[in-house]
């Protein structure tokens, strides 16, 4: 169980460092129209996704813990 929390604090990084990523993207393609910004907001739709079951399965297995 140790590894699974382990594991989920990696991924709030790694998707945390992305979501970050996907905004300064998003910000130098702003000019490249319409299907650019779909593809963006996308992006970071997925990677806050992500980051939000990461934090669940954190909170869910630290109550779990008790």
């Amino acid at each position: 169980n140790a590894f699974e929390f382990g594991m989920s604090l990696c991924g709030i990084l790694i998707f945390s460092a992305l979501v970050a990523f996907d905004v300064q993207k998003a910000k130098e393609n702003a000019h490249t129209g319409f299907g650019g910004a779909i593809v963006s907001a996308l992006e970071l739709y997925l990677d806050l996704l992500n980051l939000v079951l990461l934090f669940l399965r954190v909170f869910a297995s630290s109550s779990s813990d008790d």
